[in-house]
Parts: C-alpha cells; sequence; structure tokens
C-alpha cells in the first residue's frame, strides 16, 4: 500500500510531516500541494532543541528556534515556564521581513528531581493565522548524582558549622549535618563521613558500620582524646 499526503505545505500543530515520513519504512508517500499559496501573518515554534537528561542542581540550555510570516517590525516575547510557573522571558525583534528565523536561548537550573516540564510560550499578536503553534512542551529527567556527604559530631561545635559550609558550596555535594545522638545510625547512600570528636566516646555500633560499608572516613579526634579511645578506632 502507500500514503497519499493532501496538504497546502503549512503545519501550524504537531510535529513536522517531513520528519515523521521518515520513519515511516516501505510505504511510498505520495504528495499532492493544494491551497492557498500565500503566506498568512504568523509566527511559531519551529522546534525546541534539549537534552532528555540533566542533573540536580547543574544548568543546561534550551534552544528555541521561530519562524515569522509577515510579522511586521514587532517586539515579541518568548516565555520559559516550569509547570505553568514563568521562570525566564527574553525577547526578539522582527526586521518586517517577509520571511525570519530566530533563535532564542535559556540557560536553566535543574531544581527539582524526577521528570520536569518546561514550556515554552511565544506571544500571541493580533492578526496571527493561528495560535495553536506558538506553545510548545517538553519533558527532562532530572537526576540527582550529587555525592552524599553525611557530617556526624558528638557536641554541636563551630568547627562542624564552618566544614558544612564550606562543603555546602559544592553543588555536586549534599550534605547533611547531624549530632551522633539524634542521628538514626544509618549510613545508606552516603559516600563519605565526617566524624567529629571521634575517640571522645566508644562506639562499637559506629565503627562497625563503618568497616562493614568500607566507607570513607574524615576522622578529626580532639586533644583530649586518650590513647586506648584512638586505638578503639582502628586506624592502625
Amino acid at each position: 500500500g502507500g500514503i497519499c499526503f493532501i496538504s497546502d505545505g503549512n503545519f501550524n500543530k504537531g510535529n513536522s510531516p517531513q520528519y515523521t515520513a521518515e520513519k515511516i519504512s516501505l510505504t511510498p508517500i505520495f504528495s499532492v500541494g493544494v491551497g492557498d499559496t500565500v503566506r498568512k501573518r504568523d509566527h511559531l515554534l519551529r522546534s525546541v532543541t534539549v537534552n532528555d537528561i540533566a542533573f540536580y542542581k547543574n544548568k543546561f540550555p534550551i534552544e528555541v528556534a521561530i519562524e515569522s510570516s509577515r510579522m511586521g517590525a514587532e517586539k515579541v516575547r518568548v516565555d520559559l515556564l516550569q509547570e505553568d510557573a514563568v521562570i525566564a522571558t527574553e525577547y526578539i525583534q522582527y526586521a518586517g521581513e517577509n520571511i525570519e528565523f530566530h533563535t532564542v536561548s535559556f540557560v536553566v537550573e535543574a531544581n527539582a528531581v524526577g521528570f520536569v516540564n518546561y514550556s515554552i510560550r511565544l506571544q500571541e499578536l493580533q492578526g496571527e493565522s493561528s495560535i495553536e503553534n506558538n506553545r510548545r512542551s517538553v519533558y527532562i529527567e532530572v537526576i540527582d548524582s550529587r555525592s552524599k556527604i553525611l557530617l556526624l559530631s558528638q557536641a554541636p561545635h563551630p568547627d562542624v558549622t564552618a566544614i558544612k559550609q564550606v562543603l555546602d558550596q559544592d553543588v555536586n555535594a549534599e550534605v547533611k549535618s547531624e549530632l551522633i545522638e539524634d542521628w538514626d545510625g544509618s549510613l545508606k547512600g552516603v559516600e563519605l563521613l565526617v566524624w567529629h570528636g571521634a575517640g571522645v566516646k566508644t562506639n562499637a555500633a559506629l565503627i562497625n558500620e563503618i568497616k562493614s560499608n568500607k566507607l570513607p572516613v574524615w576522622y578529626i579526634i580532639p586533644a583530649s582524646a586518650t590513647r586506648n579511645q584512638v586505638d578503639a578506632l582502628g586506624l592502625g
């Protein structure tokens, strides 16, 4: 069989038939051109280019290609929305040509984990032949790939706060600070343990967890710790 495609050559909703047809194999497509060849006043979002995956707290680009026809010398707003909330705006200036092509780039920070919906909205202008082609949506999977760091302290200490403030500056690190007495005892997902005040009290359960998980540890041992307390840590 075959496909007979009858069209005026313009499309204003969905994907371009030209690219969709390339995916249809073993079936001939016969095109018949019909309709009015006069270009109408309209502008549309021709394409949106973005990566399928982004990493949490990292920035990534969204590039938008815009095509216009007989729009005059108009200044047009282009909005980027995240879950229906406007997060960025750019402007383009049409030169009044019969046909124009423009590109707009947004740089976005991935601030939510999971599948996130971003929409691009082209300002509606009076006299457009269609407004259905003024908005496009994309979904991006945001992955949390940050290294998890657990900062445990025997007691509140200004050094603990200072260490956490420095570690928090690394966008690729997720830092959690807790007192040992409030800690739930889980090291699941932790990739680095900072133990402030190690050796002050014997904590066999924590030492066993560190060994069984083969976890990298930064031991901060106070001067008041005795030799026996330090030996109990098994540092060699």
